[in-house]
């Protein structure tokens, strides 16, 4: 879920229970959350520009939005539908790294979700970027 954009003004939406403001209706961002427990795991996912890019200077980083959620009382569903949710259930620091799903896609669990519907620089950028954040964390 980390390889669809879109620019169209509306094609962004939300879940009705988040904790901010959207700062757009675009799109164009891959969406980090992580539990406020372990900051750092976010922490390395801000501020990263082209000039982490080691392997591949051509990458554009998409743009993060970062979400520090607190894992104690009842969260928005939305929030712990994935794979980071086990940890965070057991204190374990994790990050949920996300184009926003059918948030932004239309083609979310349809037959119609296909490579051809992804955007490949989109993609290629947000892996590059979960690339160059381990390599932060590792580094630290």
């Amino acid at each position: 879920m980390v390889g669809y954009a879109c620019e169209e003004a509306g094609c962004q939406t939300y879940p009705s229970m988040l904790p901010i403001r959207p700062p757009t209706d675009r799109g164009n961002f891959i969406a980090a959350l992580g539990d406020q427990g372990h900051p750092e795991l976010l922490q390395a996912f801000t501020d990263l520009s082209t000039s982490d890019v080691s392997s591949n200077q051509s990458v554009s980083l998409p743009l993060v939005l970062t979400l520090a959620i607190p894992t104690f009382g009842g969260l928005a569903p939305d929030l712990v539908r994935s794979d980071h949710a086990p940890f965070w259930d057991k204190g374990i620091g994790a990050v949920l790294i996300t184009d926003t799903a059918n948030f932004r896609n239309p083609h979310y669990h349809q037959p119609t979700d296909t490579i051809e519907t992804l955007n490949l620089p989109f993609f290629n950028g947000s892996v590059q970027l979960v690339i160059n954040a381990v390599a932060r964390l590792l580094q630290s």
